[in-house]
């Protein structure tokens, strides 16, 4: 990128180095072989947003932290409120993150409020989390439980194509998908066979 680019200026000072490429400041940071690019505009560097929904769930948790650690700016969605809810965001508190993220009551089912959130942040990263993750409520709220986890995730897809479509889009599942199959190896190639709403 560098070479190729017609770099104006060139101020150095130990490992960084700030080119100005196309009237765009860049910082490059060499740590080992390693270059790490970042715009910054009005001398602050311009973090990426990593959009985390059910950020308070275990594994939102720790990709929160992950993510942190990357450089990125986390925001967090979650059916509960943090300020009336601390219990629930115990898995933040825990592992020191809880005061760097900006966390968000969010309702996927409104298109109008997905489309603003993902208008608002412009995330380069969503990982999806929000889910019903209780297998005994998956039985008992089977309608909730579809609203969750597949048409509140369709919405969010459907926002993503419509208002940030260079946006990656992570969506975990379960192992429990597949068991409808009996030994047999599985790839990303079989087709799903699930036996419960979970």
């Amino acid at each position: 990128l560098v070479r190729e680019a017609l770099c104006q200026t060139e101020l150095s000072a130990g490992k960084l180095s700030i080119f100005i490429l196309k009237d765009i400041p860049i910082v490059l940071n060499l740590k080992s072989n390693k270059i790490i690019i970042e715009q910054i505009i009005k001398g602050s560097v311009i973090k990426q947003n990593f959009l985390i929904s059910g950020i308070s769930s275990q594994d939102g948790a720790f990709l929160a932290k992950k993510a942190l650690d990357e450089g990125f700016n986390v925001v967090g969605t979650s059916r509960k409120d943090p300020k009336y809810d601390f219990e629930n965001f115990s898995a933040l508190e825990k592992i020191g993150i809880l005061e760097h993220l900006e966390i968000l009551t969010t309702d996927f089912s409104s298109k109008e409020s997905t489309n603003s959130l993902l208008k608002k942040y412009n995330p380069s990263y969503i990982a999806h989390f929000a889910s019903q993750s209780s297998v005994f409520n998956s039985i008992a709220k089977k309608e909730e439980t579809f609203k969750v986890n597949y048409l509140d995730t369709v919405e969010i897809i459907k926002s993503i194509q419509q208002v940030c479509p260079e946006t990656i889009f992570f969506f975990p599942s379960s192992a429990t998908i597949y068991e409808g199959y009996s030994n047999k190896i599985i790839n990303e190639t079989v087709k799903p066979r699930p036996l419960s709403n979970y």
